[in-house]
């Protein structure tokens, strides 16, 4: 299932909905490492943390299969 990233817009009371984007989620993210480790999210100078599968951030680029 696809989830979007939406801007809504009121206007004399109508909303208008726009599709500005689409979540990746860490599990189908390029970025994503072996063992669960993202190299977009750095903790100190050389710790990478795991992450979540159902994680996301503004650097998720999907995976081609």
């Amino acid at each position: 299932m696809s989830e979007y990233i939406v801007r809504a817009t009121v206007y004399h009371g109508t909303v208008k909905q726009e599709i500005v984007g689409m979540i990746v989620r860490c599990k189908d993210c390029k970025h994503r490492g072996e063992g669960d480790i993202c190299f977009h999210q750095i903790w100190g100078p050389i710790t990478f943390p795991k992450v979540p599968d159902d994680g996301f951030c503004k650097w998720g680029e999907r995976r081609e299969e």
